[in-house]
């Protein structure tokens, strides 16, 4: 289902071919040329908006987990949670484990999504 964004693009997109193609009435098109022209431009803005929500969704994990460490590392420097001197002595495997959590993030969120959008059969 299309939402607003999209449809408001999809008639930006119609109009500026319709406005290009007013410009020169005397040159013959192949009728499939505005549905490739359109087809190659909703992928180009399609792809744009996935990275888009890509960084965003970054941008907020980063976020949550820094003020995650803000309010486990440095309420007090004397007291240390026994969760955090774990996780510290043993920063290798959480470097993994994270390393692994963002890794299957990325291509859960990015490239499946790339790679079924370029598959998908032309209706």
């Amino acid at each position: 289902m299309l939402n607003m964004t999209q449809m408001n693009r999809r008639d930006e997109i119609n109009a500026i071919v319709d406005e290009a193609l007013r410009e020169f009435p005397g040159v013959e098109l192949d009728p499939a040329f505005t549905d490739l022209l359109v087809s190659r431009l909703e992928k180009r803005l399609s792809a744009r908006d996935l990275f888009f929500e890509f960084a965003l969704k970054i941008l907020l994990v980063t976020g949550a987990l820094a003020i995650l460490a803000v309010v486990l590392l440095f309420p007090g420097t004397t007291s240390k949670s026994p969760v955090v001197m774990m996780l510290m002595s043993h920063w290798q495997m959480v470097t993994i484990v994270a390393s692994v959590i963002f890794f299957t993030f990325i291509f859960d969120q990015l490239l499946l999504r790339l790679l079924f959008r370029r598959s998908r059969p032309k209706s």
